[in-house]
């Protein structure tokens, strides 16, 4: 079993708290930040959870670390998740790499979930050949 793990520490790198994610599976963080409510939003691919062999895995924490809640977007093949930021709407925008959708093989994937009601995910898989987005930044 492997988990993600997320560890706060104070200015002089000593553990204030840490907690785990995960399930029976594999799960990885492989992008955190704070978020503007003061929690932390951490993206990552799962094998424990979603729709097939990895998803995207979304999870959104208290100030503590406690999980708030926690999302997978994908299909049945590979879909990985790279790298999340908050956008300006308080909703997050995700990208990575796709199997799943697109033209087949890997593909970049991008994820732009708006949590306001009523909203849903906006997925794009841009490419003809093997690609995928590792980093994400909104441009206001």
């Amino acid at each position: 079993m492997e988990d993600v793990y997320l560890i706060k520490t104070d200015s002089d790198g000593n553990e204030v708290w840490s907690k785990t994610f995960g399930g029976e599976k594999q799960e990885f963080g492989y992008s955190a930040q704070q978020t503007a409510e003061g929690g932390y939003i951490i993206c990552g691919p799962t094998w424990s959870f979603g729709a097939g062999n990895w998803d995207v895995y979304l999870i959104k924490t208290d100030g503590e670390g406690n999980e708030v809640w926690s999302r997978t977007f994908g299909g049945q093949k590979r879909d990985i998740g790279q790298s999340v930021q908050q956008t300006a709407d308080g909703g997050y925008i995700v990208t990575g790499t796709t199997e799943s959708f697109g033209a087949g093989d890997f593909d970049a994937y991008l994820v732009n979930r708006s949590f306001a009601p009523l909203s849903r995910s906006r997925r794009v898989h841009l490419s003809s050949f093997p690609a995928a987005f590792y980093d994400v930044d909104q441009v206001v």
